[in-house]
């Protein structure tokens, strides 16, 4: 399952070894800002990248990061996703008004999301 929410929108990295992406040599010890919400919406790899699918099938996604990078609060992201959001939407929200976006470049997701839910 993909966490909804705030999402991380790129984390900055140090190469340890060489790579060439798309032509553009990384050496060892290289700074790399690895976009990640650009990443997961590749349709070369994920069909129809711009639709919600939480369980979508295909490569693991890098939301969570990997190895000691991986995020402490996954498995409470997951939690959610699987118990709390079902019964959020089964309360059939009503969007009340407009959302408005945090304005960051690192973190994508909603400051207000006005809703009314029907019992």
């Amino acid at each position: 399952l993909r966490p909804l929410g705030l999402r991380l929108q790129a984390v900055a990295r140090t190469a340890t070894v060489a790579h060439d992406v798309a032509g553009a040599a990384i050496a060892p010890g290289d700074a790399v800002l690895v976009v990640i919400a650009a990443a997961n919406r590749d349709p070369a790899v994920f069909p129809e990248p711009d639709t919600l699918c939480a369980d979508r099938d295909g490569p693991p996604t890098l939301e969570f990061g990997h190895g000691a990078h991986y995020c402490l609060g996954a498995a409470l992201a997951r939690l959610e996703l699987e118990r709390a959001l079902p019964r959020v939407l089964a309360r059939r929200p009503t969007p009340t008004g407009p959302v408005t976006w945090r304005d960051t470049p690192a973190i994508r997701g909603p400051l207000h999301a006005p809703v009314v839910f029907t019992a």
